[in-house]
């Protein structure tokens, strides 16, 4: 994988792989009827506001990171000023 490439065909096939077993846990653990029965409307919006909360959960560690590591960098450059 070279710089330009953001996925490999082995991350898809993961993905891919991922789906399946958890359409088949659904299956097994649901049938036909629990797929016919649920009320599609609410289940979207439910996994869209989890999907959310789950951006905003990743957005506020990546802050984190980036404070911690400017920090960091910021402390080596106060301890040795010459460093670039």
């Amino acid at each position: 994988m070279d710089d330009t490439t953001y996925y490999t065909k082995k991350d898809f096939d993961d993905f891919i792989q991922a789906m399946m077993e958890g359409l088949e846990k659904g299956s097994k653990e649901y049938g036909y009827e629990g797929f016919c029965k649920n009320d599609v409307i609410k289940m979207a919006e439910e996994e869209l506001r989890d999907l959310a909360v789950y951006a905003f959960l990743l957005f506020r560690k990546l802050k984190l990171i980036r404070i911690k590591f400017l920090k960091e960098i910021k402390e080596e450059r106060r301890v040795d000023p010459n460093r670039t």
